[in-house]
Parts: C-alpha cells; sequence; structure tokens
C-alpha cells in the first residue's frame, strides 16, 4: 500500500514559548493569558505603534499577554476579542508606559534608529528588536522614555549607518543580519506601516524588507531573500507595493504571500484552540438534468479581510439563504484558528468554505496580465502543493481558486499531491488570446470561473443567460463564477439565483462548491467521494453504497493501530482488499478497481471516504 495522506503539522496546546514544526506555516504559539493587557492603538503616535507593536511580538513569544486594540475596523475595536471571549485589561493615555516596567524581563534595551536617510531604517529597527529583544526608539522618543526608565540603555545605534536607499540597505543586511533570522519566515511590510503584522515578525526572529518589485534592482535584492528559503517549508507574509511583481517573485522560488498587511494581533490569536473543527459536510443532491452553479466570493487568501471584511459580510441577515463558496486562507489555522473555528461553528449548511488563489497563500502560477509565466519547477511546484495539501487536510477544504491559469504540469502536480481537492477553479480574465477551457488531470477538474472577478451581479447574470439560453435539457450544464467581495454581499447572491431561476424555471439549483465538484465528476464520468451521494449511509466502520459501484480509492483518519479494508456485494461475503498493522494519523491510497456495493474498515477509524464511480 501507497499511503499518499500528508499529515497536517502538528498543533499540541503549550504553556509557554514558541514550537515550530517541519511544514507548517507558523509556529504554534502558547495559549493566552487569562485577561490581556491592552493599549488603544488610536491614542499612540507612529513612533509608539512601533515600539508598541514590537513590545507585543517580545512579550507575546513567551506567553500572549499583551493585545493592541485596533484603531479602525468595520466590525469594530472589540468584535473578535468578545466573540473569542478574550478578556482585556487597558492601560489608556500615559498608563501604557508601566507595560515597559511590566515585561522589563523581556526587554534587553532599544535600538536607536532614524528615517532622516531613508525610512526603511524602520523594517531594519524591527528585525533588530526581534533578533536582540530590544525596543525601537527615534531621538525624540528615546529621550522621552529615558525620564521613565534611567536604567534601559540603547545597545543598538542605527542612525551611525550611512546607508540611503533600499537596495544599498537590503543587501548589506542579506550579508550580515539575515544569517541570524529565520529561514521559514520573511516579512515584506512597508515602513509607512508601524505596527500591524510587525509582533509577528518579532516574535519569530523575521526579516522585515519593502522593495519595488518592478524595479530590476531592488526585486533582485528581495529574490535573494528568497532564494535561501526552503518551498513547502517556508512563507511570505505582509503585501508589496504592487500586487503581481510581489506576489510573482515569491511564486518564482515556489513560495507564497499571505497577504497579512493590515492583520492585527497575530501573536494572540496564533495561540487559540489550534484544532480545527471541522463540520460534516451535508449530503449532495441526486444528480439530474439541471443547470448547476457556484458562486463565489473574492479575496479570502488575505487573512486582513478574514479578520475584519468578511465577519461584516458574514453578518448579513440573507447570509445561509443560498449557497455560496467563501474564499478563506488555509493559513488563518495558524495565523487565528479561533476566527476559522467561529466561522465554522456559525455556518449554514449553505456556507463552503474555499481556498483562495491558489492553495497555502496567494500564489500566481501563471500571470495572466502581464504574461509570465511565475511558477515552471515542477519540484517547486509539488513542494509548494505538499504544503497546500497540509492545510487543505486541516481545515476541511476541497476546492481551490487558482490565480491566474494553470499549464498541463501544474494540473498534474495539484491533482497528484491536493489529493484533497474535489476540483478547482481557474480565474478568467478575458486577458488571454483565447478563453481558459475546463482542464482534468485524473480525476480532478480545474474549471474556469467565468467572470473570474466581477464587482458587477449584473455582469454574471449576462454571461450565464447566455449559456443557458443555449442549453437543449438534454444533460447537466455546470456555470461557476466569481464575484469582487467588495462589491457583493449575500443578498446580491440571493438575488442572482431568483433572476437565473426566471431564465429556467425549475432548472437551476445553486450548490456549494464540494458538492458542484462532485456532480461534476459523476456527469462526466469521472471518481468522486460516493459518501456524499444522497443514497449512501456509513454506520460506524461500515458503508453501504446502496448499490454497485467501481471503488478504486479509499481515505480515512483515526487508525490507532492498523486497519483491514474489506468489500462485499450482499454485505455478507467480505472480500480483504487492503490491510495494515501500522498506526497513522491518515490513510489515503488507491486501490485496484473493485466492484461492491459494502465497504468495511476495521480499526479504530473515522471520516471515511471512499472513491468510485
Amino acid at each position: 500500500m501507497n499511503n499518499r495522506y500528508l499529515t497536517p503539522a502538528p498543533s499540541p496546546d503549550i504553556t509557554e514559548g514558541l514550537f515550530w514544526p517541519e511544514h507548517r506555516a507558523l509556529p504554534v504559539f502558547a495559549s493566552p493569558a487569562p485577561v490581556l493587557d491592552a493599549v488603544l492603538v488610536k491614542e499612540l503616535n507612529p513612533d509608539e505603534k512601533l515600539l508598541f507593536a514590537c513590545l507585543e511580538g517580545l512579550v507575546n513569544r513567551v506567553k500572549p499577554r499583551l493585545f493592541l486594540i485596533p484603531e479602525r475596523c468595520d466590525e469594530g475595536p472589540y468584535a473578535w476579542p468578545q466573540l473569542l471571549k478574550l478578556p482585556l485589561n487597558e492601560y489608556p493615555g500615559e498608563e501604557k508606559w508601566l507595560l515597559l516596567k511590566k515585561y522589563a524581563d523581556v526587554i534587553r534595551g532599544f535600538v536607536l534608529y532614524s528615517c532622516e536617510k531613508t525610512d526603511h531604517y524602520v523594517n531594519l529597527a524591527t528585525t533588530v528588536c526581534g533578533l536582540d529583544s530590544l525596543l525601537p526608539v527615534t531621538p525624540e522618543l528615546y529621550e522621552k522614555l529615558h525620564g521613565y526608565f534611567p536604567d534601559m540603555e540603547i545597545k543598538r545605534d542605527l542612525t551611525e549607518m550611512k546607508f540611503d536607499n533600499p537596495v544599498e540597505l537590503y543587501r548589506h543586511l542579506h550579508r550580515t543580519v539575515w544569517k541570524r533570522c529565520t529561514r521559514r519566515l520573511i516579512v515584506s511590510a512597508s515602513p509607512r506601516n508601524r505596527h500591524f503584522n510587525r509582533d509577528l515578525a518579532v516574535a519569530c526572529g523575521a526579516m522585515v524588507i519593502w522593495t519595488e518589485n518592478r524595479n530590476r534592482a531592488e526585486k533582485a535584492v528581495y529574490c535573494r531573500y528568497l532564494a535561501d528559503m526552503e518551498p513547502g517549508n517556508a512563507l511570505a507574509t505582509g503585501w508589496y507595493t504592487e500586487e503581481r511583481s510581489g506576489i510573482g517573485a515569491a511564486a518564482e522560488f515556489g513560495l507564497s504571500t499571505v497577504p497579512s498587511d493590515y492583520f492585527e494581533n497575530a501573536t494572540v490569536y496564533a495561540g487559540m484552540e489550534h484544532e480545527i473543527h471541522i463540520p460534516e459536510v451535508p449530503k449532495a443532491p441526486a444528480l439530474e438534468n439541471k443547470i448547476y452553479i457556484a458562486i463565489y466570493l473574492s479575496d479570502g487568501d488575505n487573512v486582513q479581510y478574514n479578520q475584519h471584511a468578511m465577519l461584516n459580510l458574514w453578518r448579513n441577515p440573507e447570509r445561509g439563504t443560498c449557497p455560496i463558496n467563501w474564499t478563506v486562507s488555509p493559513a488563518l489555522a495558524d495565523f487565528a484558528p479561533g476566527m476559522l473555528n467561529y466561522y465554522y461553528r456559525t455556518a449554514t449548511d449553505n456556507d463552503c468554505f474555499v481556498s483562495g488563489p491558489s492553495g497555502l497563500g496567494y500564489s500566481l502560477l501563471i500571470d495572466r496580465h502581464n504574461k509570465r509565466w511565475n511558477l515552471t519547477d515542477r519540484d517547486k511546484t509539488r513542494a509548494y502543493a505538499g504544503l497546500t495539501e497540509r492545510y487543505l487536510t486541516k481545515t476541511g477544504i476541497r476546492s481551490i481558486t487558482v490565480w491566474d491559469e494553470m499549464d498541463e504540469m501544474h494540473t498534474e502536480v495539484y491533482a497528484d499531491v491536493c489529493r484533497s481537492l474535489y476540483g478547482a477553479t481557474m480565474v478568467e480574465w478575458y486577458m488571454g488570446p483565447k478563453p481558459l477551457e475546463t482542464m482534468i488531470s485524473g480525476n480532478t477538474a480545474f474549471i474556469p470561473n467565468n467572470p473570474g472577478y466581477t464587482p458587477e451581479i449584473e455582469a454574471i447574470r449576462r454571461v450565464f443567460a447566455k449559456k443557458i439560453d443555449k442549453w437543449d435539457g438534454n444533460s447537466p450544464l455546470f456555470l461557476s463564477a466569481q464575484g469582487v467581495s467588495w462589491n457583493m454581499t449575500p443578498a446580491n447572491v440571493k438575488t442572482l439565483a431568483a433572476q437565473l431561476d426566471e431564465l429556467a424555471p425549475g432548472c437551476v439549483e445553486i450548490l456549494r462548491a464540494d458538492h458542484f465538484f462532485t456532480l461534476w465528476n459523476q456527469a462526466h464520468g469521472l471518481a468522486y467521494n460516493l459518501c456524499l451521494r444522497p443514497d449512501v449511509t456509513v454506520n460506524g466502520n461500515t458503508a453501504d453504497l446502496g448499490d454497485e459501484h467501481e471503488i478504486s480509492r479509499v481515505r480515512f483518519t483515526g487508525s490507532g493501530g492498523g486497519f483491514t479494508l474489506s468489500v462485499s456485494a450482499d454485505g455478507e461475503s467480505w472480500t480483504v482488499i487492503e490491510s495494515s498493522p501500522v498506526a497513522e494519523e491518515g490513510y489515503d491510497f488507491d486501490i485496484p478497481p473493485v466492484t461492491a456495493r459494502y465497504v468495511k474498515i476495521d480499526g479504530n477509524v473515522k471520516n471515511i471516504e471512499i472513491y468510485g464511480k
């Protein structure tokens, strides 16, 4: 038996410090303190924001105890602390400086910086703080704090450095500071953004950098760092001066970027309930000659969208009245597992989570806008796909929206490595020499979202109306589209569903993505998870498929001491197909196609999936 199951990295509950196993995007943080000390960001000037963000990283890498109350967020500054039951003890006004005394045990002194030559010294100061347990101060801020803390010394003086441009500065840091930084994480952050995910950079000992990747010299500097990082075991976070050049630069090295330039308090949220509580997927409808439609909302690769804008959309009273495929970041399992669990806990059967582009973190395999092929190396693609698969398994996500498109190598790798996938979509931008077409690799379909990224419900209705008008009703029609989440709401999707039903009354069905791909595979003669069929029952370790099917693959978890897989036509006479004495966390293996109605797995198993046709 060739077990193809990729086990997610462990996420144990710890009481102190960090634990960073292989193939994990972020380290495991300790559980937060019962009450968190808190500072109002709106009361801080830019230099103070940087200081307290770095203090948060130093404090919380020991144990999450410090929280920065957001300044601007539509969901409300206390929304997530209240939803996730995080009590706060606020230090208003000048009281905030008492926190430096309270947490003096994690502070070795100050690093002095100035933005007079270039504001990129903000990033160097942040990096040094994480490496040497220092707090960043400008000369002006130091004068103020020296009165409070006369014994706290300046340990590093960056104002003596002569570099006045980012290329020279980051080249120098690559030769000197980079060797002390983690190679698992790099943070791309504008020097103008003085807090947000800087606490994460400090806690992890990560390099903070900001380059203009449309500039050849600056991109070359960034790529020096990326070349030292291991695909499948490293990640970029933050954002870039321009989207496609930055995302594309990381993609060239088999790395993805988790957009997080406005994500807040990662070092607190990363320590919460590490296990993701994945709800059971409802049964798919029976396949009929209907028009099946999947509607996606975009931008879920962006963890700050998950933190802020998505929560407001989630509160829309029309949510749950019509199936919607919500793009979310699989990296949320590390950045804020409590948030992902909140969404799962409050989801309806009509809320389906899918991965944003193009798996774990935002990656552009092919940049269709600029006619640029970014990820062309098969080994790097496999490494990225492997990391993605571990997080699909960890989060229960079964579909990916890939940006922009894929070639044959990409589809082969995704189908082979990302075995959690029921299917994936590609974004149709209308910018290629011809429209994208559905691609199939093995039993995995890669279907264009057409329209692929539209702010208008009317655009989706218009495109779909033309295809519905040509439908002959003799076989199922499958249509998929993605709307821009900043412009659409669940109420808009409900309106669209009603408009489409008027075009073919009783024949249009809006579906979850997992159901959409299940029926697509069924209609096209490909293997799919038979356990999603409405006529299939699973009682304990035995599945009744309702009728005989050709079975070719089995996947399950929770076997504590090996297993035996048997099949039967009548439920009485059994034939052993596969067995193993080895206890593993999960199993996923292909078997020679066998016809059977009943499948039995002896062993301590759960989450049984049986694939066939």
